[in-house]
């Protein structure tokens, strides 16, 4: 997911998509914020995988429900509490509809994954 992440913040910046410049903490993470990718999202990818794979339906719903709540409940608060000053021109819904597809990429990685360490459990 940090690869997606990074790519994503990588394609951002390119095209204007956001900007996020409240959230940096070092001088260098301008484009990449890294408390963003490689903080508690990260670990809450993690967690969610272990609840919900293999369960499609609930990792999907899920995964629209912590997208949507972070989007429109805990970045605002956060914006009005100073933490970050973020500039999108996107609106909340695309941005919500980019992390859930994320979301299904890594998932559908994962089920890819288990299907080759299965195939090479079954050669061995």
């Amino acid at each position: 997911m940090t690869v997606i992440h990074s790519l994503a913040y990588q394609a951002a910046h390119h095209y204007g998509w956001w900007n996020e410049t409240g959230s940096s903490l070092f001088g260098w993470d301008k484009i990449i914020p890294v408390p963003w990718v490689y903080g508690a999202y990260l670990v809450i990818v993690i967690w969610v995988f272990h609840f919900t794979f293999g369960k499609f339906w609930l990792y999907l719903t899920v995964n629209i429900l912590l997208d949507g709540a972070f989007m429109y409940i805990v970045y605002p608060i956060w914006e009005r509490l100073g933490l970050v000053s973020g500039n999108s021109t996107l609106p909340t819904i695309a941005v919500v509809a980019m992390m859930v597809s994320f979301s299904l990429i890594i998932y559908l990685f994962q089920l890819w994954l288990d299907g080759a360490q299965s195939n090479l459990d079954d050669q061995n």
